[in-house]
């Protein structure tokens, strides 16, 4: 009988040191702040299966519906952003849009989606805050930016972003970064696309409720 006991002992002791062992190394490793941010944000997870982002078209959108550009956050940080225009308003304008080039565009008030969101006094603009892990594109996102357009597919627009470190936007992510990155988009929509707040809903997941 002590032939088997003793051996599952010895076992139980040894896994029981080592788990303890696992156990403080990850509580000395959260005292690394770099290590930290990666335990928390989860940027690193970017969960858009090998797509290219500049590519909205991959992940189901039509034809430039998807304007990708940058912001600029309130440090000088880019900021990787898309502009997803309703369906309904994108039918409407379809021949002008698919006639521009598509992919990442350096001066989004060049394009005519710009132009739509800034020019219609009945535009709204929901303002998308994600939350942690993954990018703009990630799978269980992109459903929810058509969900949030839907009450009104001719009114609604939706813009979304990446924080700081995540996806292609610069910098490495931190609670004041982020504070300021969401400040600076909500800046850029009033003071860039001239959407004023009254027009403005902002819809934010976990940390981007924060």
């Amino acid at each position: 009988m002590s032939t088997i006991i003793f051996p599952l002992l010895k076992f139980g002791m040894v896994s029981v040191a080592v788990a303890i062992g696992l156990y403080a190394t990850f509580l000395g490793l959260l005292t690394i702040p770099s290590f930290q941010a990666n335990v928390v944000y989860l940027h690193k997870f970017q969960m858009t299966w090998f797509k290219d982002l500049n590519v909205p078209e991959s992940f189901g959108f039509l034809r430039n519906q998807v304007t990708p550009f940058t912001i600029r956050s309130s440090d000088g940080g880019a900021l990787y952003a898309w502009h997803i225009l309703p369906v309904e308003l994108y039918r409407q304008h379809e021949s002008a849009i698919i006639k521009e080039p598509f992919g990442f565009v350096p001066n989004v008030d060049s394009r005519t989606a710009f132009k739509l969101l800034r020019d219609d006094p009945e535009a709204r603009l929901v303002i998308h805050m994600h939350g942690a892990a993954g990018t703009v594109g990630s799978h269980y996102r992109v459903p929810n930016y058509g969900a949030l357009s839907a009450g009104d597919p001719r009114n609604i627009h939706v813009l979304t972003f990446d924080y700081r470190g995540f996806g292609l936007s610069q910098g490495s992510p931190s609670e004041k970064g982020l504070i300021m990155d969401a400040i600076s988009v909500v800046e850029w929509a009033m003071n860039t696309a001239g959407v004023p707040p009254s027009r403005i809903m902002i819809f934010g997941q976990s940390i981007g409720t924060a």
